[in-house]
């Protein structure tokens, strides 16, 4: 179980600007990708707040004289959100058992990986030593987003069309979201993906993987979850013999939350992937 391919001389130039290459193509990627959902779901979500505030103006407008006491009460419930604590504790680094199929019986790693890993994204949300880390919250303030991923060098001489690319996470989060007469929404995602070098592309990009959660509230509704675990996750792809690949782990956590005379919506993610391991076979 090899941290780096023999075949590659670790003095080649040209193989670490190749190398730094794809990693930059695989983060802008990333990054587009996380940008442009999120700015989907901002125009979304603005197409329906400009609905509802009409209805709000119809049903309550009468209510804007009132607008000392409405700013009061506005105040004094963001003062109660922000003074709550959190309830998600980080999770730690202890590790999983390796054997998750049938297969794993018969079919031996050829490749295992623990912290420090080879790269990230998303600034301070990631670390090499293992860590996500994302906080973000909506006070009324609209559409607010954070992610983040860990990512590792991979290359098979032998090469495996079906090469299995799995994990060992713990785990924790706490979200919430409250109406107020406004709307709010929250999700929480985590996924897997591949990047090939000589392929220039992705060469798997997997379903959303637990931990991941989507909801929204309305009116006078209120959500909140909070919890910890362990779970494996897994993708699958197309490994060329003496090809490399960066394998990334990823998390995100997107808010939003509006508001207006009335007062304001909440929406707000505290999330924590702590990466114990992971595997290619």
């Amino acid at each position: 179980m090899n941290n780096s391919p023999s075949h590659y001389a670790p003095n080649d130039a040209a193989l670490e600007e190749s190398k730094l290459k794809a990693l930059e193509q695989s983060i802008s990627r990333l990054e587009a990708d996380h940008a442009e959902r999120s700015a989907q779901r901002r125009a979304r979500y603005a197409e329906d707040a400009r609905i509802q505030d009409r209805f709000r103006d119809l049903m309550f407008g009468h209510l804007r004289s009132k607008d000392v006491e409405l700013k009061q009460l506005a105040e004094d419930r963001r003062r109660l959100i922000e003074g709550r604590p959190k309830l998600v504790r980080r999770p730690s680094m202890e590790g999983l058992s390796l054997r998750r199929s049938p297969d794993d019986a018969v079919k031996p790693l050829s490749f295992a990986r623990v912290p420090p890993y080879d790269f990230t994204w998303g600034g301070a949300s990631a670390s090499t030593g293992g860590d996500i880390t994302l906080s973000v919250q909506s006070l009324g303030n609209g559409e607010r987003s954070v992610g983040g991923g860990i990512g590792f060098w991979f290359s098979d001489a032998a090469g495996n069309p079906g090469a299995r690319f799995s994990t060992s996470v713990n785990f924790s989060y706490d979200w919430s979201e409250g109406a107020a007469a406004y709307a709010a929404h929250n999700h929480g995602r985590t996924w897997l993906t591949v990047w090939g070098m000589s392929e220039n592309g992705w060469v798997a990009t997997g379903s959303d993987q637990t931990p991941s959660w989507a909801d929204s509230v309305g009116w006078y509704d209120s959500h909140h979850d909070s919890r910890g675990g362990s779970t494996s996750q897994e993708v699958f792809f197309n490994a060329k013999p003496n090809s490399l690949y960066a394998c990334w782990v990823n998390a995100s956590a997107t808010v939003y939350a509006d508001g207006g005379f009335l007062g304001f919506a909440d929406s707000t993610i505290h999330m924590h992937i702590a990466l114990v391991a992971v595997y290619v076979q």
